[in-house]
């Protein structure tokens, strides 16, 4: 992470003056994107969650919430309290710190012998020592450097790593050119998900709304309507996790498409047998496996939204997003 380069040496502080720092946002400026993107995406997920539920009057297309709702709350606070509640608090007596989950420390001045610095490159700690042992811990690089020479001034003793020699910055600016690396992963794919989130969720509403005005009619020339059509059996794949491949044609055009079943249903199936379907755009939505059933394909925009929040891309993102996330999450102050 750049410092900022020394300025001029704050004067000393006078009788009575106090010291509030918190985190500055422009130097801080990844963290602040990457909080602000995970949030943008949880939120957005949570509420295409309750949206689906509105749209649909299937009561199973989601038969509970994820975790989305939760996330986004907890991200939205925890963003606010890394920004606005961490601070570090000196007068004329002592130095208060608090960290992002609200934990107080303490040390008078008088017995602060002196400030270490530990750790490697982007990890780098601050100690406040007392006479007795540690009074707290401090992340080094998310403070600027004029508000650490301001602390060293306030304080009356040097704090480490004012300024930086260039061995140092070296080493800082490669580690976070690789740190910004997992972000930028981060940030790339999570928005190509939202993106696929956000088109699925507009074809679910069409498709929900060509469900409630179009089931009349018999062979819909609109396109936003779907038609029911005949359709035979023309080959069918091996079943695995609840999916098996499927030809079907209708009108001398044939269709592949992935069906979703239980066992009992997908033996239903015999190559050569004659059936409905519902086309929809030119893909097959629904599949009518007898006269009480239908069968969902993967093609069904329903099934593709909950597969937006669920599927294979969304665990990605999640694995993808652990390094960057979860470096945000440290309490500053320990």
């Amino acid at each position: 992470m750049a410092l900022s380069q020394p300025g001029p040496q704050p004067a000393a502080p006078g009788r009575g003056q106090t010291l509030v720092l918190r985190l500055d946002p422009l130097h801080n400026w990844s963290d602040l994107v990457v909080l602000a993107f995970a949030i943008v995406f949880t939120t957005y997920m949570a509420l295409g969650e309750l949206l689906a539920q509105g749209w649909s009057k299937d009561p199973g297309v989601y038969n509970h919430l994820s975790l989305f709702a939760p996330l986004a709350l907890g991200l939205s606070v925890m963003a606010w309290r890394r920004f606005r509640r961490v601070r570090l608090t000196i007068d004329e007596e002592q130095i208060d710190a608090v960290s992002v989950w609200g934990v107080r420390k303490g040390c008078r001045l008088e017995d602060l012998s002196d400030v270490t610095q530990e750790g490697k490159t982007l990890a780098r700690q601050l100690y406040f020592n007392q006479k007795d042992g540690i009074a707290f811990k401090v992340w080094r690089n998310v403070w600027t450097g004029m508000q650490l020479s301001t602390l060293s001034v306030f304080l009356g003793m040097p704090v480490p790593g004012q300024p930086e020699p260039i061995r140092s910055r070296v080493a800082i600016w490669t580690a976070t050119l690789f740190a910004r690396g997992f972000d930028a992963l981060f940030l790339v794919m999570g928005g190509a998900v939202l993106v696929g989130a956000a088109t699925a969720d507009l074809d679910a509403h069409v498709y929900q709304r060509a469900t409630a005005i179009c089931s009349a009619l018999p062979a819909a020339t609109n396109g936003d309507c779907y038609a029911v059509v005949p359709v035979r059996v023309v080959a069918i794949g091996e079943r695995s996790f609840s999916e098996y491949s499927m030809t079907l044609s209708a009108y001398a055009q044939t269709y592949d498409t992935t069906a979703i079943s239980n066992n009992p249903t997908y033996h239903k199936f015999r190559v050569g047998m004659a059936t409905y379907a519902k086309l929809w755009k030119g893909k097959l939505t629904l599949i009518q496996a007898d006269g009480a059933s239908w069968i969902e394909s993967t093609d069904n925009p329903l099934y593709q939204e909950a597969w937006a929040r669920t599927g294979f891309p969304t665990w990605i993102i999640a694995l993808v997003g652990l390094i960057p996330i979860l470096s945000r999450l440290h309490p500053v102050i320990t």
